[in-house]
């Protein structure tokens, strides 16, 4: 799975990557056989003054051509990302879940 990450916090921090890294493959791995590639946009919205401003915007593109997205805002840069990688994981087990249900309503097994 490629990893890109966009980060408009003013704070360039390896860190920031390694952390993005690690979610991503500790949330996402299950899904690694779907996912193409994976976009994290963070971005600080009001600049220093503080509060519920760091924002994280995560795009899935899956094998199949469709993106899947997902997003949180947070006080702290770390909490945004993992709030919006939860949610892409819960976006991804859910679409899952479904054309699973599809398929057995289509291809009952006979016995």
């Amino acid at each position: 799975m490629q990893i890109d990450l966009l980060s408009r916090t003013g704070v360039e921090d390896h860190d920031q990557y390694g952390f993005v890294q690690r979610q991503s493959r500790l949330l996402l791995d299950r899904f690694k056989q779907r996912v193409r590639s994976l976009k994290v946009r963070i971005a600080d919205d009001n600049g220093p003054k503080g509060g519920r401003d760091q924002h994280c915007l995560v795009t899935v593109e899956l094998v199949d051509g469709r993106r899947v997205r997902a997003a949180a805002r947070a006080v702290a840069v770390g909490d945004a990302i993992d709030q919006a990688l939860r949610k892409l994981a819960r976006l991804l087990a859910d679409q899952t879940k479904r054309s699973v249900a599809l398929r057995r309503r289509l291809h009952p097994t006979s016995g």
